[in-house]
């Protein structure tokens, strides 16, 4: 998985928690967190900065929950992977638009790099700081230490 570093795992379901735990005995490096990814102030103490934030839920917000957890660990040179499933955000709508809608709440913070379509509802999406965001999270960090 990775062989140098760290790996924070963020899980709210006890029962994946259960199977994660499992995982991440053989690899020392995984972290396995049982929280709320809605609510990184709540593991904010367990995680570190980070180069790499790889988001895959299942949930309706989610560009603002990446934001979140950005803001608050990926460093200034980070990249964001972010797996967004339109179904999990409506069932109903076109997901080209509800993965056009995503996209739009990143583009004022991050540039896309590049982006995979899975299939019609999901797609990979890495993204990087705006140069001009990537200042002020640095400027943030110093201020937090």
């Amino acid at each position: 998985m990775v062989p140098d570093g760290m790996v924070f795992a963020v899980e709210i379901s006890p029962r994946a928690m259960k199977d994660l735990i499992r995982v991440s005995i053989p690899r020392r490096n995984l972290i396995p967190i049982l929280a709320d990814a809605m609510d990184p102030g709540s593991y904010k103490n367990m995680v570190t900065e980070v180069d790499i934030l790889y988001q895959d839920i299942a949930q309706r917000d989610q560009a603002s929950i990446a934001i979140r957890n950005a803001q608050f660990f990926l460093k200034k040179n980070g990249i964001l992977v972010l797996i967004i499933k339109a179904k999990s955000i409506d069932s109903i709508k076109k997901p080209k638009d509800l993965i056009g809608k995503e996209i739009e709440k990143l583009e004022d913070l991050f540039k896309v790099e590049e982006y995979s379509i899975l299939n019609h509802s999901i797609q990979i999406i890495w993204l990087s700081w705006r140069e001009r965001f990537a200042k002020i999270r640095t400027e943030k960090t110093m201020q937090n230490i």
